[in-house]
């Protein structure tokens, strides 16, 4: 609202100013209304964005275990698919050594490369 616009009403000027002082009470009020909204956003902002700043760091160790966590069980994994492999070939090669039973050898070079050909033709 303005005072030009007022006057083209034909407005006294006591009228005008008492109308414009009322009105300024009204904008003052909207104001501080709206700044004390403001503010308070402005501080539910600030402690969201506190709880994140408290947050991150455990998220990037809560990614660091994870990715480690993903690690031991690759290790494992592969541990185990080792201990599976190599129980299966003792096994073979236990079986491969019963079949030859007390058979002798020129030497031991020569019975452990008959028992790895053995292996390698059974796999």
């Amino acid at each position: 609202m303005h005072r030009d616009e007022l006057k083209a009403l034909g407005l006294e000027k006591d009228v005008i100013d008492k109308i414009m002082e009322l009105n300024g009470v009204d904008i003052n009020a909207a104001k501080k209304a709206i700044e004390t909204e403001r503010d308070k956003e402005k501080n539910r902002a600030d402690g969201l964005q506190q709880k994140i700043n408290d947050i991150e760091p455990l998220a990037k160790d809560n990614e660091a275990v994870k990715k480690e966590l993903n690690d031991l069980k690759g290790e494992q994994k592969k541990a185990a698919e080792q201990a599976k492999a190599d129980g299966a070939d003792k096994a073979l090669t236990d079986s491969i050594k019963a079949v030859f039973g007390d058979k002798k050898f020129v030497n031991d070079y020569t019975r452990d490369a008959v028992i790895a050909a053995a292996a390698t033709e059974s796999t």
